[in-house]
């Protein structure tokens, strides 16, 4: 995994941020908007670090596609924008927790690496490649991390699964945490399955919540 920082004007938190990477081990690169869209174009599995104020800008963000956001600053996104973020950090905020997180999360993207292909009826989930494909026609589709775990929480609970229990479980959200997030999430998962492998009733709905239909 990839960390890119983007840094904002502060030279100081420029310089706390990349020595606190530096210390953590992982790779990671400096680099301006610009230059991370084509750091992204290059690299399997990257996630940024950033102000808020840099992602005010949304155009370079819709060329950056799904990359996980690790935001910091003074002002929180616009709702937008959250949907996209993977974690938020309001100032002031401790160093460490950024590099704890983005530790977690690369952990987490070895663990789904590392999970067995699993069949649906028609269609093959991939963790491994973040892949869903429908074997019947022949075509697939790219999934992110969250869309991934999704499905993966979805497949081995076997059941219909309420808003609550999978904010608390994929987002670990409190209860008193609005469903907006997740019905985004829900609502791109099934356009891209309906849009690029042609399968409208894959992930279905009914009073208990989500379900897989195979």
């Amino acid at each position: 995994m990839t960390v890119i920082f983007i840094p904002s004007a502060a030279k100081s938190e420029q310089d706390l941020i990349e020595e606190a990477l530096k210390a953590s081990s992982m790779d990671y690169v400096v680099a301006q908007t610009t230059e991370a869209i084509g750091i992204v174009d290059k690299t399997s599995d990257a996630v940024i670090v950033t102000n808020s104020l840099n992602v005010t800008q949304e155009g370079w963000l819709l060329d950056l596609g799904e990359v996980p956001l690790f935001v910091y600053g003074h002002k929180e996104p616009s709702k937008s924008i959250q949907e996209r973020i993977e974690k938020f950090y309001p100032v002031p905020f401790k160093l460490g927790q950024i590099i704890q997180d983005l530790k977690n999360y690369q952990q987490h993207v070895v663990a789904q690496k590392k999970l067995q292909d699993i069949q649906l009826g028609d269609m093959l989930l991939i963790p491994s490649e973040r892949i869903l494909r429908n074997v019947q026609v022949d075509q697939e589709v790219y999934i992110t991390d969250k869309e991934l775990d999704i499905l993966i929480y979805l497949i081995r609970s076997k059941k219909a699964v309420g808003k609550k229990e999978l904010l608390q479980n994929i987002w670990q959200y409190a209860d008193n945490v609005e469903t907006h997030t997740l019905e985004t999430h829900i609502y791109r998962l099934r356009q891209k399955i309906m849009t690029h492998i042609g399968c409208d009733n894959f992930l279905e709905t009914n009073d208990d919540g989500y379900y897989l239909s195979y």
